[in-house]
């Protein structure tokens, strides 16, 4: 697992935008849940929908139990 802090304060490891290859699950939160976020996902080349597969949670925590806290976090 990866974490990428997303923000505008470099000294504080945060960047402005991040790269995620292909094949790689990615899911986001905010950290101070007093705070608020605008995410976006830019696909690069062209997005077709019969690609695209949402994270299913149970598959998920069968293929990586050392990440099951992570996977509830993150999906419904």
């Amino acid at each position: 697992m990866h974490r990428i802090c997303l923000g505008n304060n470099p000294e504080n490891n945060e960047v402005f935008q991040a790269v995620v290859a292909a094949g790689c699950w990615f899911g986001s939160r905010i950290i101070n849940k007093q705070g608020f976020s605008l995410v976006g996902c830019t696909v690069a080349p062209g997005f077709d929908f019969q690609d695209f597969e949402m994270a299913n949670r149970d598959v998920l925590i069968t293929d990586y139990p050392e990440y099951l806290d992570i996977i509830n976090q993150l999906t419904h």
